[in-house]
């Protein structure tokens, strides 16, 4: 009777040993959601957790959205949003929430648009085309929502266009205009 309870122990004990050893591994899962024999979304995971989702959106049978975890967070994600095999937008997260993003709008390497969020609500967007230190249009938001744009039309480094929006984008009033100063945040 004692060897019986000694063994049903010891398979008990082996069994979670197996279970952790395995939980401890990376494994990458691929799953084909249209069912056309090609993997269309991708996850990996390390010691049980999982570091990396990614997804064919367009599903030609190539990834073009990665998104990245650490401890359970999101980290960051990127996008290739004209699928053409190149990563063309960046997103930066703290615990969990949207902090920062980037955008190659016109797709030769060099990124247009920054956004910037507090709290995961979008704030602002600048508009730096190929990186420039020329911002040819800020457009703030209010709860997530374009309120105001300034324009800097003739890219002389001073605005001079401001309009604003009701909640619904539709434009109250434009003011021509050269300012002086960057507008708050």
């Amino acid at each position: 009777m004692a060897v019986l309870v000694v063994s049903f122990v010891l398979g008990i004990l082996a069994t979670l040993l197996v279970q952790r050893v395995n939980d401890m591994r990376s494994r990458t899962y691929e799953l084909d959601n249209d069912r056309d024999g090609r993997p269309d979304e991708i996850q990996t995971y390390k010691r049980g957790e999982m570091v990396r989702w990614a997804q064919d959106r367009d599903f030609d049978g190539s990834l073009d959205l990665w998104v990245y975890y650490d401890g359970g967070q999101t980290t960051r994600s990127e996008s290739d949003n004209n699928f053409d095999g190149r990563v063309d937008a960046w997103w930066s997260y703290l615990l969990n929430v949207l902090e920062y993003g980037q955008e190659d709008t016109d797709f030769n390497g060099k990124f247009d648009v920054f956004h910037t969020y507090k709290n995961g609500v979008l704030q602002s967007l600048e508009w730096r085309p190929n990186e420039t230190g020329v911002v040819t249009l800020k457009q703030v938001c209010r709860n997530g929502v374009l309120a105001e744009e300034w324009r800097d039309s003739d890219r002389d480094g001073q605005f001079d266009v401001n309009v604003k929006f009701d909640s619904f984008q539709i434009p109250l009033q434009t003011n021509q205009l050269n300012l002086l100063s960057v507008p708050k945040r």
